[in-house]
């Protein structure tokens, strides 16, 4: 993974969801599984999906508050694809990706509470080979991480956690391929500034050095 963290922002990245999960519990998770697509079938829709969607796939309410997903570069009224389990083979659960190839696709965090996030981003094409995407993640004061790597079609795990409100995360299209989004995680407290992070660890050394003194 090529990677260019925001020189000003305090982030801790994550390459699987067990480690994810264990530094940032209790967070609220999309998995898109209110859907009403037959399994193995597929259905499209406009952009956005967020909680306001009312159509034949999503009623109001059924994606969870703070989250909106949309294809930037692509605003057809079949923008988004939502397969159903087993769909073509290779897709494991309901999910949601860009319905044209070439197409990126976004997660939205629209509340300004999201400090973490946590997704699977999936390559999807029929050969089932893998491909290098390019990734960005968006704070209030702008690009906060972008990276290049190789995402696999059975599933590859991101996790980002910052200082600083997360308001979007971003992933290029590839002519050929397009992307899908599934157990989006998002939530949680502010990283500690690096500044804080110091300060923690002169505290614990002290408390440290005292309790050492007091059992002499």
């Amino acid at each position: 993974m090529n990677a260019a963290p925001a020189a000003q922002a305090a982030l801790v990245i994550y390459g699987d969801r067990a480690s994810f999960d264990s530094a940032n519990r209790g967070l609220a998770v999309e998995n898109f599984e209110e859907a009403r697509v037959p399994q193995g079938g597929i259905d499209a829709m406009p952009n956005p999906l967020d909680s306001a969607t009312s159509n034949a796939i999503f009623q109001p309410g059924e994606i969870l508050a703070g989250l909106r997903i949309r294809t930037p570069d692509n605003d057809s009224d079949r923008a988004l694809a939502i397969p159903g389990a087993g769909f073509a083979g290779i897709v494991p659960s309901k999910t949601v990706f860009g319905n044209v190839f070439g197409s990126g696709l976004e997660a939205a965090l629209y509340e300004g509470d999201a400090f973490a996030v946590g997704l699977d981003l999936y390559n999807f094409d029929f050969s089932g080979v893998a491909a290098d995407r390019s990734l960005s993640v968006f704070g209030a004061s702008g690009l906060l991480y972008n990276a290049t790597f190789s995402v696999a079609s059975s599933g590859t795990f991101f996790g980002i956690s910052s200082n600083e409100a997360i308001t979007r995360v971003f992933l290029s299209g590839l002519g050929g391929y397009t992307i899908r989004f599934d157990n989006i995680a998002f939530g949680g407290a502010p990283v500690p500034s690096p500044g804080s992070l110091a300060l923690l660890g002169l505290g614990l050394a002290g408390l440290g050095l005292s309790r050492r003194r007091k059992a002499t």
